[in-house]
């Protein structure tokens, strides 16, 4: 009877229990995110695997975060310039600069040149006829404007540039990912559509485009913005969107060392048995030495004793260049890669120290405009270290790695919630908010068949 008694008073006392638990409300601190504006090039636009989509946009760094903010203090609506429906499409430029559209990379079975069946990559050119290429390049507008100014190819100077709202092509200055929602296709300029949205607060991400154009054409062609060009311009952009007493985030810049883009075809890929070591070695007649095993990639090279060479372990082959060719047709060795498809010492070393000027100019302006800061630069490190998020393992490594798109060069949606945390993080840090962290689980990485 006593133990009876003795369960009761505990089981009531329990029941009697309140815990007075008290949740986190969220706060804005010192910053207002009733009005949000981004401006900035391919990350804040959602772009991934290789493509621009509604899937992609809606995961895009400040429309996740602008969701924050209208769930925890009922903000504005996010306005952006959707595909329509399930379409998205990408633009690269051939050797001649022409315009060709794509679309999204996606991961399918493709048997190689050595008849093994595997998960692949694989994209399609899309003909500029195609009725889905024209619906998505056709004009769109909601009232009272977008707000999200972030265009993919953007480079700096691209911001105050008419031209890069027009239909001219790419390699002219145009820029059919903006002429689609500029408000008047040829003479609005992104600059000033994003002026004039009254932003409350905005998140700003510029430099990727000047670097990677030119990274991923093997620095082949083009060139690098100047860092003080690049200064110059980020300065006139921070003064248009602070001229209201707006707040902002500003992202720097992450290396191509943590980009998969140019470290899944590793340099040192020519794998050798005796007979292919000593036929090579016929072949060039000495000129370049062959052993069995791994060698290094053979480019060419102007300034090699024989106008060709074999790739430095830590030089870098671009993403693109394709693998049939290295696998079965002799491309790397009997066929020497070209400029475009190779970063050679010399181009990482003024690759580098562009990054390292224009992320000096980032932080500079960061401070110099009070601004919230994220370190890029840094957490791509981190990822390319390796990470774990609820469980799951987040790494550089292409497909399975999680973070990055098929593209290799921009994230999946789970790593824009990531990275939109690292926001989040930064600005609560700089303005004393408290907006709660986007819920990455269920948040989808590389998809498969």
């Amino acid at each position: 009877m006593r133990s009876v008694l003795l369960a009761f008073l505990i089981s009531f006392t329990l029941l009697s229990c309140k815990p007075n638990l008290k949740l986190p409300v969220a706060q804005q601190g010192q910053a207002s995110f009733t009005r949000l504006v981004a401006v900035g090039d391919d990350y804040l636009s959602g772009l991934s695997n290789g493509a621009l989509s509604a899937a992609g946009q809606q995961y895009s760094i400040p429309n996740q975060l602008a969701t924050q903010c209208k769930t925890y203090f009922s903000s504005d609506d996010f306005n952006q310039p959707l595909l329509p429906g399930n379409f998205g499409f990408g633009v690269d430029l051939d050797v001649q600069n022409h315009t060709h559209y794509y679309t999204p990379f996606q991961l399918l079975h493709y048997t190689d040149c050595a008849g093994v069946d595997q998960l692949f990559p694989l994209r399609n050119e899309l003909e500029s006829t195609n009725a889905a290429l024209v619906d998505g390049l056709t004009p769109v507008f909601t009232a009272g404007g977008f707000n999200n100014f972030a265009v993919p190819l953007a480079r700096a100077s691209d911001l105050s540039a008419t031209i890069f709202g027009s239909t001219a092509e790419i390699a002219s200055g145009g820029n059919p990912f903006y002429a689609r929602f500029a408000q008047n296709q040829g003479q609005s300029t992104i600059l000033h559509e994003s002026m004039t949205l009254g932003a409350s607060f905005f998140l700003l991400h510029l430099g990727m485009s000047d670097i990677y154009l030119y990274a991923k054409n093997g620095a082949a062609s083009g060139a690098l913005t100047l860092p003080a060009d690049f200064q110059t311009y980020l300065y006139k952009t921070l003064d248009s969107l602070t001229a209201n007493g707006a707040k902002g985030v500003i992202a720097n810049i992450p290396s191509p060392e943590d980009l998969p883009y140019f470290n899944t075809i590793g340099s040192q890929g020519l794998v050798l048995d005796q007979q292919k070591a000593d036929l090579l070695n016929s072949v060039f007649g000495g000129q370049l030495d062959f052993q069995v095993g791994a060698n290094g990639f053979v480019m060419y090279d102007p300034q090699a004793p024989f106008g060709y060479r074999h790739l430095l372990p830590e030089e870098k082959v671009m993403l693109r260049v394709n693998t049939d060719s290295l696998k079965c047709m002799g491309l790397g060795s009997l066929y020497p890669l070209h400029s475009r498809d190779v970063l050679d010492t010399a181009e990482l070393r003024i690759l580098e120290a562009g990054i390292d000027a224009y992320n000096q100019v980032i932080e500079q302006a960061a401070t110099a405009y009070g601004l919230a800061f994220v370190d890029l630069h840094d957490y791509f490190h981190q990822v390319q270290q390796g990470l774990v998020e609820n469980g799951v393992a987040i790494n550089s490594t292409l497909v399975s790695g999680n973070f990055f798109s098929l593209d290799g060069y921009t994230p999946t949606p789970l790593g824009y919630s990531l990275i939109t945390n690292q926001f989040i993080q930064a600005i609560n840090i700089r303005y004393g908010s408290t907006i709660p962290a986007v819920n990455t689980a269920g948040v989808p990485a590389v998809i498969f068949p």
